[in-house]
């Protein structure tokens, strides 16, 4: 009789690892012992005879002998399915692994709420970083093949031969330069119908950027400007940036078009190329395009002026820099040829030029190079005022924001797939039909604006600026736009809703701004004058409601802040007019609070410093006398900071500290528990209004015992519809202090005494029943 299993025992060192899997799980096996007989009818050597044919039988069975549901054993689970097909999903679109990954933990904050932070414990929902790394790699082999090599280029060469045969046309082309690298160049349907365009044949924008995928791929842009923002005529793709590759990079990019490209000008090219400067781009450009003329950017040079002046190597001193910097600055802006030749021989004789011989070489040198960059030899050249190549630094822009979204391709044939699938119908999308005509009232000249692209053809809005032409569609077409105010209750709401998570009622609260206040009794609910509930109004009050600033609040409901300020403070006095049919009296008198928390009398206007005896003192409650009424045994109860007083306020204060005996004792703690409601209501109206009490107010001095009172009354109405909040903070008991010195009183400690012996009488009687 025998019974083994095979067991692979861990070392022992294993439970001190820090990520030890060493969980000594027992398996599931039940193992019975049984008397038998061999092959050759031998019996067990065991001759006892009370030992039966099953003599025993052990149970192990699958109980963890740990906690299975804690961060540590949860993150060594297996993915699951769903984040795995999450994820593949993710990848196929262009998400890297670290956005990925961020998409699905955010999709799981929005699909589990307040139990996220179990769920990104659990590995097999929320998987690690470095699975998204091992099922990125093998997603996008399967699809876009190795990252380099042999097998990037036949997954590249698959890529361009399909597209071009959707397109119907040879759009894209795949050449090996002659440094070994892969050149690509596209001409996309849109790009085709872009060079249409009479503008294409005039000016064209070309500009390079790098790190948009892990092999650091380089991808020249060539625009065209139109009053719809500029619009692509090519992409080149190479892994280098030397002249010769970008030479050959155009090259092939010329050979996909056909002889109407650059508005009919063919192989020609465009009449004036912008760049920056760069020695090997605009050598490149010289050798496809010999016909072409070719200008320097006016920010970029300015750019690079200032960054020679600042660099240490050059030694110019900090006081000179902006003299030297002005000097090349005049010259670019000369109105003539000849003002810029004057101003270069005054340059040479300039005392401060002259004491820097490198400064004076520099300045040689960009002087030879004048009718790239001068602006008055640009005067007979078809710029249509583009003297900086803005459209196509937006255009790289727009490649790694909308179409890359700020992620690396996996490798080139990813990036090609990218550009052919999301930038053309980036562009479709971005030319609407919302296009209009505006006359100017004092030139006369007519002016295109696209709403769309929120672009106008004048000096002012061609690169996006917001300018008058724009201004006057948004007011008289009710068009929105990001340059401009909320002009419609809709996008006041819109805002709302973004800042203040709430909706309302658009068109009664813009009618509601300056309406008066009334309190129904009968729905016992804030009303404006003409019926409509002051919840439609409240909404946009963002200062009282969550702290908001004026400023804030101007922004996003497009009202002056003297607007709003008026509108808060016409708010506030309302509510304070309304105080005494909410804030009730009982017997035409005055109280702080009853049982329920309900404040029956508030008096602000008091800074903290002052001492509580005398802001009792100079209170309606004190002089009036007239609550409680007097005779009929009422009383109020107050802190140790008030004085204990029999007439003309009757009120009990608990006694001071170091207590005698027991009796009082007891007195003190029955008074603080009664004392604990009115703590209980400042602390539920804290809690309801914690931007109020909490953090600083951006009103006058003068006006914030206003805000309080509005602030009581809304508390009352609350707690009378039923909404009662729980305090951020228990009420903590207060410690009897010193009694304040209040003159022509009575004082009540007799009475208090009388209250302490009827109080002590009371707890030592023999009860006959308990009702507890």
């Amino acid at each position: 009789m025998d019974a083994s299993s095979r067991v692979n025992d861990r070392s022992q060192t294993a439970n001190d690892r820090r990520l030890s899997k060493n969980t000594c799980c027992a398996a599931k096996m039940v193992c019975t012992l049984v008397t038998t007989v061999d092959k050759r009818g031998g019996l067990s050597r065991n001759k006892d005879p009370h030992v039966p044919t099953y003599s025993a039988s052990v149970r192990v069975y699958n109980v963890h002998n740990h906690n299975i549901s804690v961060a540590e054993a949860l993150r060594h689970r297996d993915v699951g399915a769903k984040a795995i097909e999450t994820l593949t999903q993710l990848f196929e679109i262009g998400h890297n692994p670290t956005s990925a990954l961020a998409v699905l933990k955010s999709d799981l904050l929005v699909e589990h709420g307040d139990k996220y932070v179990y769920v990104s414990a659990n590995r097999a929902l929320c998987p690690d970083l470095h699975f998204c790394y091992r099922l990125y790699q093998k997603v996008n082999k399967q699809e876009f093949g190795e990252q380099s090599g042999a097998g990037m280029l036949a997954a590249l060469e698959r890529q361009i031969d399909t597209y071009n045969l959707a397109c119907n046309n040879t759009c894209a082309k795949l050449k090996m330069s002659s440094g070994g690298t892969p050149l690509v160049a596209i001409c996309s349907p849109l790009m085709r119908r872009t060079h249409s365009l009479k503008l294409s044949g005039e000016l064209c924008f070309i500009d390079s950027s790098g790190n948009m995928h892990r092999e650091d791929c380089r991808v020249f842009l060539l625009l065209t400007h139109t009053c719809g923002g500029g619009l692509p005529l090519g992409i080149v793709m190479t892994q280098s940036e030397d002249e010769r590759t970008i030479s050959e990079g155009l090259e092939l990019l010329k050979s996909l078009l056909k002889d109407d490209a650059f508005a009919c000008r063919g192989q020609t090219g465009p009449h004036l190329f912008l760049t920056d400067d760069s020695k090997a781009e605009r050598g490149a450009i010289s050798r496809p395009f010999p016909e072409a003329t070719q200008l320097l950017c006016t920010f970029h040079l300015l750019q690079a002026v200032w960054r020679w002046l600042w660099s240490k190597d050059h030694g110019i001193d900090v006081r000179d820099r902006q003299t030297l910097f002005s000097i090349v600055k005049d010259m670019l802006y000369g109105r003539e040829m000849s003002s810029v030749e004057l101003l270069y021989q005054q340059a040479l004789v300039n005392p401060v030029a002259a004491r820097y011989k490198r400064f004076l070489t520099y300045l040689q040198n960009l002087y030879s190079r004048r009718e790239c960059w001068a602006l008055s030899y640009r005067e007979d050249l078809p710029t249509r005022g583009n003297q900086t190549n803005n459209y196509v630094e937006a255009a790289m822009r727009v490649l790694k924001d909308k179409i890359l979204q700020r992620t690396k391709a996996f490798n080139l044939p990813q990036l090609f797939h990218l550009f052919t699938s999301r930038l053309e119908s980036y562009y479709e999308a971005q030319v609407g039909e919302r296009k209009f005509e505006v006359k100017a009232s004092t030139s006369g000249q007519t002016y295109a604006v696209d709403m769309e692209l929120e672009l106008c053809t004048c000096p002012v809005g061609h690169t996006g600026a917001p300018c008058k032409h724009q201004a006057a569609v948004v007011k008289n077409y009710k068009v929105h736009s990001n340059n401009f105010l909320p002009t419609t209750p809709e996008m006041r709401a819109e805002l709302l809703k973004i800042t203040g998570g709430q909706s309302f009622v658009e068109r009664k609260a813009g009618l509601a701004f300056e309406q008066p206040l009334k309190w129904d009794k009968s729905t016992k609910d804030l009303r404006l004058r003409h019926g409509v509930p002051a919840h439609n109004l409240l909404g946009p009050k963002q200062p009282l409601a969550s702290g908001t600033s004026y400023r804030v609040v101007s922004r996003a409901f497009g009202m002056p802040r003297a607007t709003v300020h008026r509108v808060v403070h016409r708010v506030c006095e309302e509510v304070v007019a309304i105080r005494s049919r909410v804030i009730l009296l009982p017997n035409l008198a005055e109280a702080v609070c009853d049982h329920q928390g309900r404040f029956i009398d508030t008096y602000t206007g008091w800074p903290g410093s002052v001492h509580d005896s005398r802001v009792l003192r100079n209170s309606p409650l004190f002089t009036k006398e007239v609550y409680p009424p007097p005779g009929q045994g009422y009383f109020l109860l107050g802190d140790g900071g008030y004085p204990c007083l029999e007439r003309p306020l009757p009120l009990i204060t608990p006694f001071k500290r170091p207590v005698r005996g027991i009796a009082e004792h007891r007195f003190n703690s029955h008074h603080s528990r009664a004392c604990s409601i009115i703590e209980r209501a400042f602390g539920m109206m804290k809690t309801r209004f914690r931007a109020i009490f909490l953090q600083t107010l951006e009103v006058d001095p003068s006006f914030v015992p206003h805000v309080i009172t509005a602030c009581c009354v809304l508390h009352n109405i609350c707690l009378g519809v039923g909404d009662v909040m729980v305090p951020d903070e228990e009420p903590v008991e207060v410690m009897p202090e010193e009694d304040g010195n209040v003159s022509d009183t009575q004082s009540g400690a007799a009475w208090r005494e009388n209250l302490c012996a009827h109080l002590s009488a009371l707890e030592q009687a023999d009860h006959d029943h308990d009702y507890c």
